[in-house]
């Protein structure tokens, strides 16, 4: 690791003769990004006066700049590029005798930058990181150390770990990366498996790993889409297959309800086919009955008159031979036995008139059973009549039935040519989902060996970072060894240099410092001048 003094200030003491005209102070250097060293091209060096601007430059492609400022005055220089922390270093240029000034040494600051970052609170260096003014005792700038190193520090600990978290987040980000591909590799292979859910689970996970990807949303459209039309497919197969049901079990209630229906015509058309016999049974009963009856009263009258006739023929012959016999003598014995005879005659007329009226009482009371059975024939009829109208009635209603069992059979047939219809739009669709799956299938498979691909140019391109960090450290593990060596180096010179000006101040009681353009003759330092360095190389 860079040392804190390297990172932020190389300050280079030389001796410098301005051209001729007016006297300026020369301000130069380079300007290089901390973590690869490389020189910096296009970053603002501005100087302010009392916060009012005074002057700019921008460096080259080779990061070097140069400013020229005016004696007795006090400059703040901003370094500044876009998406970098700008630096700022104060320079105090007060206080130098005119007669002086061609003898003292212009300023050289190394300056290095790191890119802004949201984890990075550095706000401190809104303030400058370093301070030169003149020293009149060594007639030349020095840079106050005892200000710039609790800087440098607190910087250098906040450089160090936020290089330490951003490897972390570098390691955290390769892990999501790979778990971001292995979760859509398990998506592309669950979606080739057509496991809808595991893919979709797969696609939300790799969003969530990496919401900036475009791919797994795309393919979670994809999916969502895959998803809709499977369970619309399973709906429309769960609705045909209930329907199907349903049609079964209507066709044999239907049946049922016919086979009924048949049953109940047979029985029906049974019994009136009973109830008929039975009339007509009853009817030729009666007939016979009144044709018996009636026969038996004319072969009683018949009998009637003949015992009649056979008895007066008796009487009469009777009659003649008793005539014959008495014919004078029993004359009024005749009379008597006439009389008799009328009496006789009467009597059985009275007889035969009591058995008519018996006849007659009897006929009447056959008559009126006659009556009763054709009130109860009449009876009948009116509840067959009653029967043959419900049945009418029950035969309209049976043919209303049969309309509305013919209206919902056009109905079903209408139901079911729309089924067909839907059957056929549902089998076209099959198909064309079948077609999608095949593409997605096909997608699935591009994307399969896209992935496999990318991965493995993820991988080379993983190990090429790898490989490249590995020597940038090891670079920058060099530079920091020859840095340090140089700085070990520097004291050491610095020590003996610092020693033998200590002799010479003894033995003279006055410093002799060598300059790149004379040699001036100084005094001693005092303490309060040790504090500064104006050493041709010091280091922030």
């Amino acid at each position: 690791m860079k040392q804190v003094i390297s990172l932020f200030l190389l300050v280079v003491i030389h001796s410098s003769i301005l051209a001729q005209g007016e006297q300026k102070i020369s301000l130069s250097g380079i300007v290089t990004e901390y973590y690869s060293s490389g020189k910096m091209e296009g970053v603002s060096i501005k100087a302010t006066s009392n916060g009012v601007y005074v002057t700019n430059v921008v460096s080259n492609s080779k990061g070097q700049y140069e400013l020229l400022l005016d004696y007795e005055n006090e400059y703040v220089i901003l370094y500044e590029k876009a998406n970098f922390e700008p630096k700022r270093v104060l320079v105090n240029t007060k206080g130098i005798p005119p007669d002086k000034r061609n003898k003292v040494n212009d300023l050289e600051v190394e300056m290095t930058l790191f890119q802004k970052h949201k984890d990075l609170n550095v706000s401190f260096l809104l303030e400058p990181i370093g301070k030169t003014r003149y020293d009149a005792k060594t007639n030349d700038f020095g840079w106050d150390m005892g200000y710039t190193a609790p800087i440098a520090q607190k910087l250098n600990q906040i450089l160090v770990d936020f290089q330490q978290n951003q490897k972390k987040r570098e390691l955290e980000e390769k892990i999501k990366a790979q778990q971001y591909a292995d979760a859509m590799k398990e998506g592309d292979k669950a979606l080739f498996a057509k496991n809808y859910e595991a893919a979709k689970s797969a696609y939300t996970r790799a969003t969530t790993l990496d919401p900036t990807q475009q791919d797994p949303k795309s393919k979670l459209e994809i999916l969502n889409a895959a998803i809709k039309q499977q369970q619309e497919a399973e709906r429309l197969e769960k609705e045909a297959k209930l329907k199907a049901e349903a049609e079964a079990k209507a066709k044999a209630e239907a049946e049922a309800a016919a086979k009924k229906q048949e049953e109940e015509r047979i029985a029906k058309e049974k019994a009136e086919a009973e109830a008929k016999a039975k009339a007509a049974a009853e009817a030729k009963a009666k007939e016979e009955a009144e044709a018996a009856a009636k026969k038996q009263e004319e072969e009683r009258i018949a009998k009637e008159k003949a015992e009649a006739e056979a008895i007066l023929k008796a009487e009469l012959e009777a009659k003649a031979k008793a005539d014959e016999q008495l014919k004078q003598e029993e004359e009024e014995r005749k009379l008597k036995e006439l009389a008799e005879l009328e009496a006789k005659k009467q009597a059985e007329l009275e007889a035969k008139s009591k058995a008519e009226a018996e006849a007659a009482k009897k006929r009447e009371e056959e008559e009126r059973k006659l009556k009763e059975l054709a009130e109860q024939e009449a009876k009948k009829q009116a509840e067959l009549e009653a029967k043959s109208k419900a049945e009418v009635e029950v035969a309209a209603k049976r043919q209303e039935d049969e309309k509305k069992l013919k209206e919902i059979a056009e109905a079903e047939a209408k139901k079911q040519s729309e089924l067909e219809a839907k059957s056929k739009a549902e089998a076209e669709a099959a198909k064309k989902r079948e077609e999608e799956e095949r593409k997605l299938k096909e997608l699935a498979e591009l994307d399969a060996k896209k992935a496999k691909e990318e991965q493995q140019a993820k991988q080379a391109e993983l190990e090429a970072l790898n490989k490249k960090m590995q020597e940038e450290q090891e670079k920058r593990d060099a530079q920091l060894k020859a840095m340090e060596e140089e700085r070990l180096k520097a004291e050491t010179e610095e020590a003996a240099k610092q020693k033998e000006i200590d002799d010479n101040a003894e033995k003279a009681g006055f410093i002799m410092k060598s300059s790149s353009t004379t040699d001036s003759k100084k005094k001693p330092l005092s303490k309060a001048a040790k504090q500064f360095s104006g050493s041709k190389k010091a280091k922030f």
